[in-house]
């Protein structure tokens, strides 16, 4: 029969030596997250596409588990020996010796792997964005940052280590705030046109002769494999900016890259780029760059042209007329070409062709650059969240029509500038037929615009139209969130898992802004204790009226809980908020305009009340 002590030194040498078993197992979990950066810098040339920082999490595990299968082995061996020792003063004193120096190791090894860890985590957030968060106060619950690196940010193409990119490509930034024109354009021929054919009022004073450049002291372009540091920058790009002075589009007067290998390139901008109100457009940076990413260029000039995906409303369909026209396209589009407002952008029109008179309003171009909206300026009511809800003609036939641009050369897919017509980020124009060929608008080409109510691609041309009907109905209920992913309490949730909320209606995607705090204009917020950009994009899922939108995100930090709102900014095809916001007084539930074909029309509904006039 063992002794007490003897028992209670076995029992702690057991003990001790499973907590380390366990930590050993754990350990290559802690070490090796499953990141996946999207880096795929050497897959064109043959090599292998992991993250640097994986193979490295690799090796330290490697070691640290040869390491740590010594330092168990010694600990049993110590533990054998001291119990086998007999009572023998010297075999324990060698036991408590080897025992010992295997517990100074272990602590090295722990040591080593907290080094390693902060040592990789610091260059996975190094590469998401220098600038963090504060608190939230627009959350729901208590801690957390927002998640976002730069919330003055709002998009840009190419999208942060998109592959694939043309050569011929623009490049095209949206802030959420006017910006201070001079530290990015530098105005080349002395005049009052910034941005190559955007003057101070917004009209068009093109002159071919005529070009603005970046301003290289805040917009650095560069290959990405030089470093910031040493590399030779592109200065060689023209720059214009949209009358909103929020959308700039830088274009190399050179094709990017090369024809024979894949190069990625970096598009940085100075700490020390001011808003226009004169403050700071990166104030949390820390260090030269304010903002920084990168995208990889193909060998490929891009000569296909864009085509119309989807549209709402449906052709030959009547629908309620609140709607807002939208138009999907199957690639990112040059928001010079398509958006503005009427009278002065006539690229897109919008006709009541009841009434015989174009429709005034705006169009919006957003989803990453892929989607078009058109709004009118005929304000007819407010929605559940008090907001202006604004219509189209009521019982009317309306017309959409997107034009192609003017060709730089007839048969080739290059449309010239300033653009006439719908064109892509490599400037080719409007394939709107969906014949894989650019025949230009109906000056170029002799083809009317292709019907989509009516479609006939050999005698039809590139200019895109459909028709639908409104009826004198307005609609004003709320959408609502059908479901979500990743579910609420997911564990164990992959680095690159992409969060989703499905709605039961079509959602307006202009409406589809991040929730970044200090500026806190947005309709979506991605929440943690940790710091990365985001960004947005949507799906719709055509037979089921249904739209997906996508928070997309530099891989997610290990052991962070991250928590994705939508809140009622959002709103749907209609203009409603997806969750019913308090409005004015009386206003929820009591305004419900009548149909103008009833004795007693009331289509309007103005700050809680029925009229039969437009809202002031």
């Amino acid at each position: 029969m063992l002794n007490k002590k003897i028992k209670g030194r076995i029992l702690g040498i057991a003990v001790f030596s499973i907590l380390f078993a366990v930590a050993i197992f754990l350990l290559p979990h802690f070490v090796l997250a499953q990141v996946d950066t999207g880096l795929n810098h050497a897959t064109g040339i043959g090599l292998s596409d992991t993250d640097p920082r994986i193979v490295i999490a690799r090796i330290i595990r490697v070691i640290l588990g040869f390491l740590g299968v010594i330092a168990l082995s010694l600990i049993l061996y110590a533990g054998w020996m001291y119990m086998m020792s007999g009572g023998a003063p010297d075999k324990i004193e060698k036991a408590k010796k080897i025992l010992s120096s295997a517990a100074i190791g272990l602590v090295i090894i722990l040591s080593a792997f907290a080094i390693a860890s902060f040592i990789l985590n610091y260059l996975n957030r190094s590469t998401q964005g220098t600038q963090g968060g504060s608190p939230g106060e627009n959350s729901s619950f208590g801690g957390g940052v927002p998640s976002s690196g730069n919330s003055i940010i709002e998009s840009h193409y190419p999208e942060r280590d998109q592959v694939g990119v043309p050569r011929n490509t623009s490049i095209v930034i949206t802030f959420k705030e006017d910006m201070d024109l001079g530290q990015i354009i530098q105005d080349t021929n002395g005049s009052t046109i910034l941005g190559d054919w955007i003057d101070v009022n917004g009209n068009s004073q093109f002159d071919p002769g005529e070009y603005d450049l970046i301003d290289e002291n805040f917009v650095l372009i560069y290959k990405t494999d030089d470093g910031i540091a040493t590399a030779t920058l592109i200065t060689d790009v023209f720059a214009s900016v949209m009358p909103d002075n929020r959308t700039f589009r830088f274009k190399p007067q050179e094709y990017l890259g090369s024809p024979s290998e894949e190069i990625w390139y970096s598009v940085a901008f100075a700490q020390g780029l001011d808003k226009a109100d004169g403050t700071s457009a990166f104030p949390g940076a820390i260090g030269a760059i304010g903002y920084e990413w990168s995208f990889q260029v193909s060998t490929i000039v891009d000569i296909t042209p864009p085509k119309v995906f989807s549209v709402i409303p449906y052709p030959s369909t009547t629908e309620p007329r609140n709607v807002v026209v939208q138009i999907n396209f199957n690639e990112a589009i040059s928001p010079l070409s398509s958006s503005g407002s009427t009278p002065s952008f006539d690229n897109i029109v919008v006709t009541d062709q009841t009434g015989g008179a174009i429709v005034s309003g705006n169009f919006y171009i957003s989803n990453q650059y892929r989607t078009v909206e058109f709004l009118t300026e005929d304000f007819c009511g407010r929605n559940s969240c008090g907001d202006r809800v604004y219509c189209l003609p009521a019982t009317s036939s309306i017309e959409v029509l997107a034009k192609a641009a003017t060709l730089v050369v007839p048969g080739e897919a290059t449309a010239l500038f300033p653009f006439d017509g719908t064109v892509d980020m490599a400037d080719n124009s409007l394939d709107g037929n969906k014949d894989g060929n650019a025949q230009g608008p109906n000056a170029q080409s002799g083809l009317p615009p292709y019907d989509e109510n009516n479609p006939d691609v050999l005698t039809q041309g590139d200019s895109y139209r459909w028709d639908f009907h409104t009826s004198d109905q307005i609609l004003l209920s709320s959408p609502s969130i059908l479901n979500i992913h990743p579910n609420i309490g997911d564990l164990n949730v992959s680095n690159t898992e992409r969060p989703t909320a499905t709605f039961n209606r079509f959602m307006m995607s202009s409406t589809m802004v991040k929730n970044v705090p200090p500026t806190a204009l947005g309709s979506v917020a991605l929440y943690s204790t940790s710091s990365l950009p985001f960004w947005l994009a949507k799906y719709d899922n055509i037979p089921s009226k249904q739209t997906t939108i996508e928070i997309r995100h530099d891989p997610f930090l290990d052991f962070n809980d991250y928590t994705p709102e939508f809140n009622s900014d959002l709103k749907d095809i209609y203009q409603n908020c997806f969750y019913p916001g308090s409005g004015p007084d009386g206003m929820a539930g009591t305004c419900v305009p009548t149909p103008t074909s009833t004795p007693t029309a009331f289509p309007y509904c103005c700050e809680g009340s029925l009229s039969t006039l437009p809202c002031n």
